[in-house]
């Protein structure tokens, strides 16, 4: 979790570093018609990092009843840190691309009741998407959606009732759409801001009842990208 957070730490540093140093360069070049142009086209290389949030609902059996009678929905959070690349052609103004991205996570939920305590963490999770923008000179607004996959570890103990202890991991296959922002700062260096949700499938666990979780619901990243 440390490790995470000074990654991020460090990340944002280097994305500020970056957006003083390009725009000095901007300034040089601001009395030129190709300040105010930008040949998106091309291949990327990025490291990005942000934040994720999720819910479970919990629904069905006297059992769930007894050890959640207080809790109907539980909440999940954390940041994550990883990598994307992509590739962009430009068709006037419009641009199209496809791109990837892989990341480890630490989004967590945690609930303890009495003998009863249950964890389900996402430890990783990827997207492979296609992307459509229009140029704005060196800003790229853009819609984007794709598939996406993320794993998960459920963990269930209980003191006295040993049926309702257990450790489960899965791999879930869903879809991602998105909206974001990308910002060219210099002729090589691509800021971003990106928000996504993914719809991945419900964990479903017949031994505690209905368990309705989503590994991972909604992300918020920024990013920077080398573009060669």
């Amino acid at each position: 979790m440390r490790i995470l957070h000074a990654g991020v730490a460090s990340f944002t540093l280097c994305f500020l570093a970056g957006e003083l140093f390009a725009a000095d360069a901007l300034y040089l070049d601001e009395k030129t018609p190709e300040a105010h142009a930008f040949d998106w086209s091309g291949p990327y290389f990025g490291l990005a990092g942000g934040f994720a949030w999720s819910k479970a609902e919990v629904d069905g059996g006297a059992i769930v009843a007894a050890v959640l009678p207080d809790k109907k929905r539980l909440y999940a959070d954390g940041m994550f840190g990883g990598v994307y690349a992509g590739y962009n052609r430009a068709f006037g103004p419009w641009i199209f691309g496809i791109e990837g991205d892989a990341q480890l996570s630490d989004i967590a939920l945690e609930y303890r009741k009495g003998a009863f305590s249950a964890s389900y963490d996402t430890d990783w999770f990827a997207t492979a998407r296609l992307r459509a923008g229009y140029s704005i000179g060196r800003i790229l607004p853009y819609v984007t959606a794709g598939v996406a996959l993320a794993h998960g570890t459920l963990k269930t103990e209980h003191e006295t009732t040993h049926h309702l202890t257990f450790d489960q991991k899965d791999t879930f296959a869903g879809y991602a759409l998105g909206a974001g922002m990308d910002m060219a700062f210099s002729e090589r260096l691509i800021g971003r801001l990106e928000y996504l949700y993914l719809d991945l499938p419900d964990t479903l666990h017949k031994r505690v009842g209905d368990l309705d979780i989503e590994p991972v619901g909604h992300t918020l990243r920024f990013g920077m990208a080398y573009k060669f």
